[in-house]
């Protein structure tokens, strides 16, 4: 009797030291994968982090670029020297006169230009408002310098856009439009339709 109750003993002492054993490991295999769970997250976040400063940097740099580039190329037309045909667009000769229209631009200072103008060149087609913008340009220029004895000045794509620096003189245009002390909206019939600029 004694022999079996040692026996008994032992093999619960073994059952125990088994189930503990077992526990044990299952608590060290637990442990592993949460550091390495851990250490994947960790490592996750500082790429992340690290992606995100990198993305942060580069757009700090484009925009400190953005500001020096459009503080170079912005200019702008007195209104007294636009003309009715620099509204127009879609013709033979469309480059020629652009080219012509970027010799009446002067050099202007980030936030002195009175307005950007955004328009439709299509508005100029025949079969929808030819000759219309210019008027009301005209007549908004006009009372600007009743009101304030100042010309107005104007920011105009055609003529205020370097086509020789396209790509840079794009990047700049947000700048080019807060560099602007207002926005005129000269909405015709085509505004709104993917032409306007």
């Amino acid at each position: 009797n004694v022999q079996k109750i040692e026996d008994a003993a032992r093999a619960a002492q073994a059952s125990v030291q088994a189930a503990h054993d077992a526990n044990m490991k299952e608590i060290a295999d637990t442990t592993a994968k949460l550091t390495n769970a851990h250490d994947e997250t960790r490592d996750r976040t500082l790429a992340l982090m690290t992606s995100a400063e990198e993305r942060f940097s580069a757009a700090m740099t484009a925009a400190i670029a953005a500001l020096a580039n459009a503080a170079e190329l912005f200019c702008c037309l007195p209104a007294s020297s636009l003309v009715a045909d620099d509204l127009a667009g879609y013709y033979p000769n469309e480059k020629v006169q652009a080219k012509e229209l970027r010799k009446k631009v002067v050099p202007a200072k980030l936030g002195e230009v009175t307005c950007f103008v955004s328009h439709s060149f299509q508005d100029e087609l025949p079969d929808k408002a030819p000759g219309a913008k210019y008027k009301a340009i005209a007549r908004w220029a006009r009372r600007h310098e009743e009101r304030t004895g100042v010309e107005p000045t104007i920011w105009l794509c055609k003529a205020c856009i370097d086509k020789d620096n396209l790509d840079v003189s794009l990047a700049c245009l947000p700048v080019f439009v807060s560099g602007c002390q207002q926005v005129l909206v000269a909405a015709g019939p085509a505004y709104g339709d993917g032409g306007a600029g």
